[in-house]
């Protein structure tokens, strides 16, 4: 994909805590002038993606072994370490990095493992949601919330 008027590109289907953004350092400047919030912990991401002050492209991954959007693979709570910890198990060979794709894999061959945080996901936008109190300046100087 080659468009320069893109501001930040996300990607779609990979697992939670896997999926990339990538923006532009003009994206960054348009959201700094913009921001209105004091505290800030999470949903930071709201401010490229839901504002409408950048201009976004989603695309799919290019290697069909890294789509498993059902997976969690980030770090929140106690039954993610453990998710982790069996993925470390199975997978780590000392001296050698595993890829996405192994991970993936592993997932799909023991759906009991990727069970053990399935039902966090709820939990997890119920809190970004409650946490996340974000503002900005709109196009006329209006503060809004996220």
């Amino acid at each position: 994909m080659s468009d320069s008027t893109l501001d930040i590109v996300t990607c779609e289907g990979l697992p939670l805590g896997i999926a990339t953004k990538s923006f532009t350092r003009s994206a960054m400047e348009k959201v700094f002038r913009h921001y209105k919030t004091e505290k800030n912990d999470t949903g930071f991401i709201y401010f490229f993606t839901k504002t409408g002050l950048c201009k976004q492209a989603k695309v799919q991954p290019r290697i069909p072994g890294h789509v498993l959007d059902e997976a969690r693979l980030t770090l929140d709570y106690q039954e993610d370490l453990e998710v982790f910890t069996r993925i470390f198990e199975a997978l780590y060979v000392p001296g050698e990095v595993f890829r996405l794709e192994a991970v993936v894999t592993f997932l799909r061959e023991h759906p009991d493992v990727m069970k053990l945080n399935s039902g966090l996901d709820e939990e997890y936008w119920r809190r970004t949601r409650e946490k996340a109190q974000l503002f900005y300046s709109d196009a006329r100087g209006e503060v809004q919330k996220i």
